[in-house]
């Protein structure tokens, strides 16, 4: 492989992370309501609400200020914290899930493997015993 084709598959990438990246924030961005009100509780008052809107960012303009903070809070790993767990980091919550979904993931690929590897051999047996040799059905 040369030198040319693996700089441009790294640009290609770094391109297509950074798309991601900036659909995802304007998808979070359409999506209707807000973190404040996610967490449901009816006893927030006005003050709290805007210390809560001004600790997130959401006070400052949408770009070039909320998309900077975003991108580069993403590329450095801090994803915040989450509304659901009651401010555990995300970054932890998604760690916690890891080992199950790698169990799971793997054991579909196991299973994956051997009815492969059973298909395939039920499939050349009945082709070694007299069929046209045709690989197709």
């Amino acid at each position: 492989m040369s030198g040319r084709y693996l700089s441009r598959k790294l640009v290609q990438a770094i391109v297509t992370v950074f798309a991601i990246i900036l659909l995802n924030f304007v998808l979070f961005r359409l999506m209707p309501g807000s973190p404040d009100r996610a967490s449901k509780n009816p006893h927030l008052t006005a003050e709290v609400i805007a210390g809560n809107r001004a600790r997130w960012g959401l006070d400052k303009p949408l770009f070039p200020d909320q998309l900077v903070r975003y991108v580069g809070e993403t590329l450095t790993g801090d994803l915040g914290y989450s509304i659901k767990y009651r401010g555990q980091p995300v970054t932890e919550v998604v760690l916690e899930a890891m080992g199950p979904t790698l169990l799971l993931i793997g054991l579909g690929e196991f299973i994956a493997i051997i009815v492969g590897l059973a298909l395939g051999a039920v499939r050349a047996g009945s082709a070694a015993a007299g069929s046209t040799g045709s690989a197709t059905a």
